[in-house]
């Protein structure tokens, strides 16, 4: 029981019962994967499991990051990490294996010649998830670049087109 409790805080930390944010994610994946001629199921299931892991990774980061200011915060005072029912460092072992699960992920994708270009953009888009949180109190560019490099978007049409983008 004890570790259905512990999931349970888990899947509080990266917000699985709130999930406007992965449908968010979501959308944009899905329209280039029906944009292109070569659909297939299991590009579907690429995207999908890329969204959940972006949005989850996210969320898990951005806690870390203002556990301080959350916990002053009507709506985020009863988040895992404010209430220390979920340690620091549990939260920062969660993330890394969410990017770690999102690395493993990119092995399915159909990539192009320019793989290099396509990974230095998804790295960016994780420097960008990692970097989010400490940010805008210091400027506005992040938000302005951010759905470039983290919308699913470029990726599913290269998961489904390969060079013949």
């Amino acid at each position: 029981m004890e570790l259905l409790n512990k999931l349970n805080t888990y899947l509080n930390l990266i917000r699985f019962y709130n999930p406007i944010g992965f449908w968010l994610l979501l959308w944009p994946g899905m329209w280039g994967l029906f944009m292109s001629e070569n659909f297939e199921i299991k590009h579907f299931a690429i995207v999908l499991v890329g969204a959940f892991l972006t949005r989850s990774l996210g969320c898990a980061i951005n806690d870390y990051f203002d556990m301080e200011f959350d916990g002053s915060v009507q709506r985020t005072k009863d988040r895992p990490l404010v209430t220390g029912i979920v340690k620091p460092s549990e939260a920062l072992i969660l993330f890394f294996f969410l990017i770690f699960l999102s690395g493993l992920l990119l092995n399915w994708m159909n990539w192009p010649s320019s793989a290099f270009i396509n990974l230095l953009n998804k790295f960016l888009g994780i420097c960008l998830e990692f970097f989010h949180p400490i940010l805008p109190p210091f400027t506005f560019i992040l938000s302005f670049f951010e759905n470039d490099f983290t919308s699913l978007n470029p990726f599913s049409l290269v998961l489904t087109n390969g060079d013949k983008l």
